[in-house]
């Protein structure tokens, strides 16, 4: 096929079945290039729902393989890939399944895609070494609470209205949700230690002290976070937190008291 010079009606007519083949679009041996033209916009389709369902399988598994590939299809015909590489397809894809009538009754799909795209995007952060227990330890006691932390590329907080990590924790240790009540709201803490992806649903108190550290407030501040929703809170269940994460990468500031 020569070259089309129409590019715009090219990339249209490759995600639309109902498109005609654009004028310039010619068969090598003359006559049209429509057939040519559906053979090559199938292998893009369905190269592109694989790319999906690899980044998405928890999502998938939910909604089982043909509503998922439907659904699919219909999301990269309105959101076409902006990037040559797979692995950066699919941010708009839980907003995407948000929008669909089934998100009524499966509430946690769109947060279940949400975790399951931040683990890749964490998978493929910068590699740099976590922040190590013994650079905190060396330190004296009374400087501890001024210190602020450089947070780790393949770090992520995400505030789920649902319990859709544990619901990707248990697609992935293959335990069936039988019985399982995924309503209850989740904050999950998307980190990469020792190279593998992990996620960490955090309990009350937990939350906020890692939020406020992602924002760049001091651990003192992010202890007061903490204390402010669980007055339980264990400032040595925060230090432990925030070095066996591995959310953090090194002190980034620290401040006179």
């Amino acid at each position: 096929m020569d070259r089309p010079q129409d590019t715009g009606s090219f990339a249209a007519a490759l995600l639309d079945p109902t498109a005609t083949a654009p004028d310039s679009l010619k068969h090598p041996f003359g006559g049209a290039a429509a057939s040519r033209l559906a053979v090559y916009r199938n292998n893009v389709t369905v190269v592109l729902a694989g790319a999906l369902s690899d980044i998405f399988p928890a999502t998938a598994d939910l909604l089982g393989a043909r509503t998922f590939s439907a659904i699919a299809r219909d999301f990269i015909r309105a959101n076409p890939p902006v990037s040559p590489v797979l692995a950066d397809y699919g941010h708009d894809f839980p907003a995407f399944l948000q929008h669909l009538p089934l998100s009524s009754s499966l509430f946690f799909l769109a947060d279940v895609a949400r975790v399951e795209r931040e683990m890749l995007t964490a998978f493929h952060a910068a590699d740099r070494q976590a922040l190590a227990a013994a650079t905190l330890t060396a330190l004296a006691p009374e400087a501890l609470g001024s210190l602020r932390l450089a947070t780790h590329p393949a770090t992520a907080l995400l505030s789920l209205s649902s319990s859709a990590a544990t619901i990707v924790q248990r697609f992935r240790q293959g335990i069936p949700l039988d019985g399982f009540d995924p309503s209850p709201p989740e904050t999950v803490l998307v980190t990469r230690p020792a190279l593998d992806v992990a996620l960490d649903v955090l309990a009350t108190g937990a939350a906020p002290f890692i939020a406020t550290l992602l924002q760049g407030e001091s651990i003192a501040e992010a202890l007061a976070a903490a204390l402010d929703v669980d007055a339980d809170f264990e400032p040595a269940t925060g230090f432990s937190l925030l070095l066996s994460s591995g959310a953090f990468a090194a002190i980034k500031q620290e401040t006179q008291s």
